[in-house]
């Protein structure tokens, strides 16, 4: 009777934590894959409802800078970046890089752009047509350095060619702080 009730005991007290184990390895499992928020993002409609949100969000009549590359996002453009980013995430979390080469593919994008007074075609051509920590500072450090070369042949609009170098300045800075504390978030959860 004694060996009945402590075999009877074992299955309820061993039985479960067998079962959770498997459920937990598998839910972890999952959680740690980008196959499993690729299919989120798909099933939950994630690109089609961003890219009507990004359109919606845009004024038509305006033709600045972000109206030309918001009009130029579609479906697969953010399904393309965004999965080849999870992709490059979790290479990275499950230790089979050193750093992720998390980037956007701005080759469509630029082709929707317009020269015009305020966007000149020497700034176009200054656009990475993959844009990643690196090369966003690289374009602003050859913007800034296109800026001061302007500001010096040309003395009516002198002032405003001083503000645009200040605020370019200003994203280089941020720029480089962010990338700092983008590497400590990364170290942090590769840690975790």
């Amino acid at each position: 009777m004694k060996n009945k009730c402590l075999g009877v005991f074992l299955i309820f007290l061993v039985f479960p934590f067998i079962i959770l184990s498997i459920l937990e390895i598998s839910f972890v499992r999952n959680l740690t894959s980008a196959k499993f928020y690729k299919q989120a993002f798909f099933s939950t409609k994630t690109y089609s409802r961003t890219v009507e949100l990004i359109k919606s969000s845009s004024e038509p009549t305006e033709t600045n800078i972000l109206t030309m590359f918001t009009s130029s996002i579609d479906e697969n453009w953010l399904k393309q970046n965004t999965e080849t980013n999870l992709d490059e995430y979790f290479r990275y979390l499950n230790g089979k890089t050193k750093l992720p080469d998390l980037s956007l593919d701005l080759t469509n994008l630029k082709k929707g752009l317009k020269p015009s007074d305020d966007l000149p075609q020497s700034t176009i051509k200054l656009i990475p047509d993959k844009l990643s920590f690196d090369t966003y500072k690289t374009f602003l450090t050859d913007l800034n350095s296109q800026l001061n070369t302007q500001s010096g042949s040309s003395q009516a609009s002198g002032q405003v060619l001083k503000q645009d170098s200040t605020d370019v300045k200003n994203q280089i800075s941020s720029a480089e702080t962010i990338t700092a504390q983008y590497k400590k978030n990364l170290d942090n959860s590769r840690r975790a």
